[in-house]
């Protein structure tokens, strides 16, 4: 696993530094590889565990493979302004996610008290909603984040002029005679001048 997230490393290097040789998205391919093959490991971790540590890794890979798949399209859509932003935010959730997990799975795991969680059904109903609250937090707090950086962005009159007339268009919508209608697909076609 950690030879993966070397690698990773060196393609961030490598495609910072050498932009005009190596293609775009080098960097999120060796990551998405980085994750997958962590949650691979994870996956196959589990032999010989109890319910609760089962499902604790279960749930961590739940969290990694969904990163690793948005990290893949990243490499796919970099040229797509619109559809990058979406998926960066939700490989930014589930990252965040991961991290956040690491922490509850150790305090489940191995507690400070030193009293573990039973191995009961009601226990390992807990432990999934709990990592739901996880995901849910982290988007919500992602979020705020993201509405805030806008916010301030507008303010300062800093955002790109693309992003703004993108913004304008999809909140006219098909009422004042746009081509496009408000709910169309999400990876509709389009030229790269529209992104």
């Amino acid at each position: 696993m950690y030879f993966f997230f070397g690698i990773s490393g060196v393609a961030d290097i490598v495609s910072h530094t050498a932009r005009h040789v190596v293609p775009a998205g080098l960097d999120r391919l060796f990551g998405g590889l980085a994750l997958f093959i962590e949650g691979y490991l994870f996956f196959f971790h589990l032999h010989g565990r109890s319910h609760i540590d089962k499902r604790v890794h279960i749930l961590l890979v739940l969290t990694v493979w969904p990163s690793a798949l948005f990290a893949f399209i990243e490499c796919l859509v970099m040229n797509k302004r619109k559809l990058l932003h979406i998926f960066e935010m939700l490989h930014t959730v589930l990252l965040i996610a991961q991290g956040t997990w690491f922490l509850q799975a150790a305090y489940i795991l191995f507690p400070p008290n030193g009293n573990s969680f039973e191995d009961t059904q009601v226990n390992l109903m807990f432990i999934t909603l709990f990592w739901s609250w996880h995901i849910a937090a982290v988007f919500g707090f992602v979020s705020l984040v993201y509405f805030l950086i806008y916010k301030l962005l507008k303010s300062r009159g800093l955002l790109d002029p693309q992003f703004m007339q993108s913004y304008k268009n999809m909140n006219i919508g098909t009422s004042l005679g746009s081509s496009t209608p408000l709910n169309g697909a999400l990876l509709s076609e389009c030229s790269e001048d529209e992104l």
